[in-house]
């Protein structure tokens, strides 16, 4: 059991160390902080398989014993955990939620990734207009490849909120996972505590 608790807090810890962004930085930051992120490369790297390891033993582990969680607050309800009478569920749901987020992830940054390398060509198609072009072409033709370049960004940005959402999500499921089994180990032992005095009392009686 405490095998369990333990992966949980280590899950939870490499999952916010995978989805640590940096695009958040500036450029300047950005430059400053490179040794930093190159560094950081293998951490991040490293955390995803490890994730799957413990994910796999626990659901090993939750095959051979499932156990519900047992709050000390008997009207609690829980806000992401969708099976709380049955943790090998919950594990379920924890790594379905897992590859659903880093698939839709990964297919967003390739869609982005895409939708980037057109730009610089925008970019030589605006300056060949602004050199070369005559007023009415340049009429026509600039504001339709600023906005292209204007809704790539958009896209961009919209695709980003939507994996910080999901990564959110993800986190707010673990962080209710280990305080229901922080709460629940604390209960087992008070109720075993309990029954190990009763069972006392009676053999002295």
């Amino acid at each position: 059991m405490k095998f369990i608790y333990f992966s949980f807090f280590i899950i939870f810890d490499l999952t916010l160390s995978s989805t640590t962004t940096l695009s958040d930085l500036n450029l300047d930051t950005q430059i400053l902080a490179q040794p930093v992120i190159e560094k950081n490369w293998e951490e991040l790297l490293v955390a995803g398989p490890l994730v799957v390891n413990y994910i796999s033993n626990l659901m090993i582990l939750a095959g051979k014993r499932d156990f519900s969680f047992t709050s000390s607050n008997p009207n609690h309800v829980y806000q992401h955990i969708m099976y709380p009478t049955s943790f090998r569920r919950t594990v379920v749901q924890i790594a379905d939620e897992i590859y659903a987020v880093f698939l839709n992830a990964h297919s967003n940054m390739d869609r982005n990734q895409l939708s980037t390398q057109k730009i610089p060509q925008h970019l030589k198609t605006i300056l060949k207009v602004l050199t070369t072009g005559a007023l009415p072409l340049i009429q026509a033709m600039l504001p339709r490849a600023l906005d292209t370049i204007e809704g790539t960004a958009k896209d961009f940005a919209k695709s980003a909120n939507i994996m910080i959402k999901e990564y959110d999500s993800l986190t707010l499921l673990l962080q209710e996972v280990i305080a229901a089994m922080t709460d629940s180990y604390g209960v087992n032992n008070s109720f075993l505590m309990d029954i190990n005095i009763l069972v006392n009392t009676t053999k002295e009686v």
